[in-house]
């Protein structure tokens, strides 16, 4: 990934709320699929969550399938269900290769996984390009927190001193993020997998058997928000594009010390670009995922969910599928041999 991809993906992080708000005249009245109009009355729709119960991927699953089903023709009943496995590698094989290719079959996808398909990891069975992307409901800025009591308060801390980093598998974000601190900041994180979600994770980092984890800043308010009123973690690093909210928190990619690394850095957290995304099984008509399009960009502008999530301090800054689209285009594009040198750090 060269200088010019890199701001490539700074202007489509730029654009990507206005790419869902142009679009939005045209979903203010979703239109039926002209193939079947009447296809989602008495169905399902599936929503395969990648990762385990109770992180922030879980909770905005649930919130959209709470709400989107008013906004489809038809009304079909939204049934959420996680499926975990590898990092999310797990669902995403079976939504390519044995899910419905009819629109009832949509996967809350982890979005790690387009760069490691990038870098072809192990286990991938799956093409993202071919996916059918429908949404997410904002960008995802990551982070590695330190438990209040190691004494770790910066980067440098965890240069000097070997501190344990829990995970749940390779692949997953929470093995990623510390890979690449171990690699281009000079950290010495022992990353310990085979926890079973974030939820489990956060319970080691609150028992201290581990001492730093990755998670998102949204996760953090989410589902832990009292640690964050206590201070009982500290917040040490963060991705790009950057939460206003942490403006004293520096980037990875501003800690980076050369062009060579920061473009690897890019392509390694390029997920934090599309947040969260909906896709539908490759396969599906496009005038069915052009019917789950505008039915999620009017949920996101409807004044019932935006208040549900409110409640839920669930974020909102929506990107549409066809940004979504052009950011999994740009990150399979990737050089060879960048790719073969991120594939080495996370595997």
């Amino acid at each position: 990934m060269d200088r010019r991809m890199t701001r490539i993906y700074a202007h489509l992080a730029a654009t990507a709320v206005i790419s869902l708000c142009l679009s939005s005249a045209s979903a203010q009245t979703v239109k039926t699929d002209p193939d079947a109009p009447d296809f989602y009355k008495g169905k399902n729709i599936n929503i395969y969550i990648g990762v385990a119960i109770g992180g922030a991927y879980d909770l905005e699953a649930r919130l959209i399938g709470r709400h989107i089903s008013s906004f489809i023709p038809g009304r079909p009943t939204i049934v959420p269900q996680n499926m975990i496995g590898a990092g999310g590698i797990t669902m995403a094989n079976y939504l390519q290769n044995l899910a419905a290719k009819d629109g009832t079959a949509v996967g809350m996808v982890p979005n790690t996984l387009v760069s490691l398909q990038a870098v072809k990891a192990q286990g991938v069975r799956f093409d993202a390009a071919q996916f059918g992307w429908v949404g997410a409901l904002s960008q995802s800025v990551e982070t590695i927190v330190a438990w209040h009591t190691t004494g770790v308060s910066s980067i440098e801390d965890l240069r000097n001193k070997e501190f344990i980093s829990g995970a749940t598998s390779k692949g997953a974000l929470v093995y990623t993020l510390p890979a690449v601190l171990n690699e281009f900041l000079g950290t010495k994180l022992k990353i310990v997998t085979g926890y079973q979600g974030i939820n489990q994770v956060n319970l080691a980092l609150e028992r201290r058997e581990v001492d730093v984890v990755a998670g998102s800043w949204t996760g953090w308010k989410l589902t832990k928000s009292n640690w964050l009123n206590d201070k009982t973690i500290r917040i040490l690093v963060q991705t790009e594009p950057k939460s206003a909210e942490l403006p004293d928190v520096p980037s990875i990619q501003e800690l980076a010390t050369s062009d060579d690394d920061r473009q690897i850095i890019t392509l390694l957290l390029s997920g934090s670009v599309i947040g969260r995304p909906l896709a539908v099984a490759p396969g599906t008509a496009s005038s069915r995922i052009q019917t789950l399009r505008q039915a999620f960009t009017a949920m996101v502008q409807d004044k019932s969910f935006r208040a549900d999530a409110q409640i839920g301090q669930i974020e909102l800054a929506p990107i549409s599928g066809e940004f979504i689209e052009r950011v999994v285009s740009d990150v399979l594009k990737t050089p060879p041999h960048l790719a073969e040198r991120a594939r080495k750090i996370i595997e």
